[in-house]
């Protein structure tokens, strides 16, 4: 995910997202606890900076997935983006988030069969994997 984050949505999201032609839509599979914390603190952050906590956590993969406590470790990465410790807080302790992530995940895994990140589904098709620009426009242009 962080690969495909990195080197392949940037250009998606400038081609075929702001310019309408696709709607993108990112649901969290978190393949582990730590994943978890990040998954509820970047959607902790609002729609409005989102994007931006996903980006910079994806960019520090390796410092908070191995850090202990690894939420510390997330809060501090996604205060970055401009959302405070007090709201940070209040997402964690209210749990809805939480929640939300978990049946999420429940919800891919049981009835959409993911089991494995990424996973994408362009219409109905799903493909696992990481997946190139190329290879991602061509399904894409297919689809039309």
């Amino acid at each position: 995910c962080a690969e495909f984050h990195k080197q392949v949505f940037p250009a998606l999201k400038a081609k075929y997202i702001d310019s309408g032609q696709m709607r993108f839509v990112f649901r969290d599979f978190p393949l582990n606890w730590a994943a978890v914390e990040a998954a509820v603190l970047s959607q902790c952050a609002g729609p409005e900076r989102y994007l931006a906590a996903q980006s910079a956590l994806f960019a520090s993969f390796r410092q908070w997935s191995a850090a202990e406590p690894s939420l510390l470790a997330i809060a501090e990465i996604v205060e970055t983006v401009g959302v405070t410790r007090a709201e940070l807080r209040q997402c964690v302790a209210e749990g809805a988030l939480e929640k939300q992530v978990l049946e999420s995940f429940e919800f891919a895994k049981d009835e959409l069969g993911v089991d494995a990140t990424p996973t994408f589904f362009i219409n109905g098709e799903k493909h696992v994997g990481g997946i190139s620009l190329e290879r991602l426009t061509e399904i894409l242009e297919q689809a039309d």
